[in-house]
């Protein structure tokens, strides 16, 4: 990076395009970090489906085995 400068200190606009570099990558982080929760989410409410799901299904068994002692 040349500042122009001959003491090799750093522009204003050397320090605002830093800045916006930095801004870039905090957002495309945080864009990572929702994409990555979102998907974890959807596995988690699958498994809570299929849960769900299991236990419907032993209830309706134990339904059944009930009718049929009647």
């Amino acid at each position: 990076m040349t500042t122009g400068l001959t003491d090799g200190s750093a522009t204003a606009t050397d320090d605002t395009d830093t800045q916006q570099v930095m801004e870039m990558k905090k957002l495309v982080a945080l864009i990572l970090l929702v994409a990555i929760g979102g998907l974890s989410a959807c596995n988690t409410i699958e498994g809570a489906g299929k849960d769900i799901q299991s236990g419907g299904d032993a209830i309706s068994d134990a339904a059944r085995d009930v009718k049929k002692e009647m």
